[in-house]
């Protein structure tokens, strides 16, 4: 029973992390999109979502009644840890302007 207790915390916990994430990868997303072409962008980020929660779940459901529970929660588990791993690679750190390092560049700028 508290095997199962802590199993429905930490999906409860993984849920509200992957929803409150979502605002901010669609935030990322539109800081890097020219103006022009947000709506399109927008667009395509819905669509693959949509795309995507249709395939995990009809492939997952697939791979339950073939495998079991355990193999398959296990390979998912992996599966995010390699797609952390590479987001946190392939997409750097956001390091936002403060306002002395623009007094900074001011007062090279003045003195050149």
């Amino acid at each position: 029973m508290l095997f199962r207790s802590l199993a429905i915390a930490l999906y409860l916990l993984f849920s509200a992390a992957q929803w409150a994430s979502s605002p901010v990868l669609y935030n990322l997303l539109m800081n890097k999109t020219p103006d022009q072409h947000r709506s399109t962008a927008a667009a395509m980020a819905l669509f693959s979502n949509a795309f995507a929660a249709t395939f995990a779940t009809s492939g997952a459901g697939s791979l339950f009644t073939r495998f079991g529970y355990k193999p398959v929660l296990l390979g998912i588990a992996g599966l995010a840890l390699v797609a952390a791993a590479l987001f946190r690679i392939l997409i750097p750190p956001h390091r936002p302007v403060t306002s002395a390092a623009i007094a900074v560049a001011c007062l090279e700028e003045g003195n050149r």
